[in-house]
């Protein structure tokens, strides 16, 4: 989704979130009369019974296409939604 590298230096905190409620919200974003806005941003499919994660963050095969990567004051709105 970005170009380069999306953070600066001094980010230290980050959060997952499925790419698909990113689009999603973008799409309305860009275009609010036209597409409808994700009203909840749900994680819980990252996590395995015992609330861990069930993929590797540091494996292209295993996050590629489906989470995306974003500051944590970003993860701050976004889960008050």
């Amino acid at each position: 989704m970005y170009e380069g590298t999306p953070f600066a230096q001094e980010d230290e905190s980050f959060a997952i979130i499925p790419i698909d409620f990113l689009r999603g919200w973008l799409l309305w974003l860009n275009s609010p009369v036209d597409h409808i806005r994700f009203n909840k941003l749900d994680n819980s499919s990252f996590l395995c019974e015992h609330d861990l994660l069930i993929f590797d963050p540091n494996c292209p095969l295993d996050t590629e296409m489906t989470i995306t990567v974003i500051r944590q004051s970003d993860w701050d709105v976004l889960r008050n939604l």
